[in-house]
């Protein structure tokens, strides 16, 4: 329960970060106490400079609390397109 109350209390000022597009928690509902942070960045400085932030330290203090080492995936995204431009792109 702490390590929930701790991501929702943090993504409130994550959300405030310059460049944050982005910033959600999803919690598993088939595994008890296991979640998701999502983040969406605007520009690469913008996602190393949240690595630098209080906010990125208190998320990699919590690490302490959790039971197996958390997964970090980092993605970089060209270009993205709607659902539905995708759909009109379908024969």
């Amino acid at each position: 329960m702490e390590v929930k109350q701790t991501l929702q209390a943090l993504i409130k000022h994550i959300r405030k970060e310059k460049g944050c597009l982005e910033c959600d928690v999803f919690e598993n509902i088939d595994t008890d106490n296991c979640f998701c942070l999502f983040e969406r960045w605007g520009t690469q400085k913008a996602w190393r400079d949240h690595q630098q932030s209080d906010q990125f330290a208190v998320l990699m203090g919590i690490r302490n609390l959790l039971c197996e080492e958390p997964k970090l995936m980092s993605h970089e995204v060209a270009r993205f397109e709607s659902l539905a431009s995708i759909g009109k792109n379908r024969p």
